[in-house]
């Protein structure tokens, strides 16, 4: 986007200047993470496999595993995406053993 809207002139150098988004409070940020997590088709069905597969016996392990691996992986994965102004795929460039 120009400053002043009008279509480029292909024969003049014109700089683009992109306006970064926000967050308007913590808020929206926390209801995108959650959306970004979990669809309503896992919100959905969750209850039913804890029931498939144990009741409170597979919540608890799967509690654990949400604290110690979930939440730190997923902490990691938006900081380094801030840090490096890149999406969720394209931030693991930095790691080349990865291509």
């Amino acid at each position: 986007m120009l400053f002043n809207g009008t279509p480029p002139d292909p024969d003049s150098s014109v700089i683009m200047v992109h306006a970064r988004g926000s967050w308007g409070n913590k808020a929206q940020f926390l209801l995108t993470c959650f959306g970004n997590a979990a669809s309503i088709g896992t919100v959905w069905r969750f209850p039913y496999l804890c029931y498939r597969n144990g009741g409170a016996t597979f919540l608890i392990p799967y509690l654990i595993m949400m604290l110690v691996i979930g939440l730190p992986l997923m902490f990691m994965e938006m900081a380094l995406g801030q840090f490096a102004s890149e999406g969720p795929i394209t931030v693991w460039k930095v790691s080349e053993w990865l291509w």
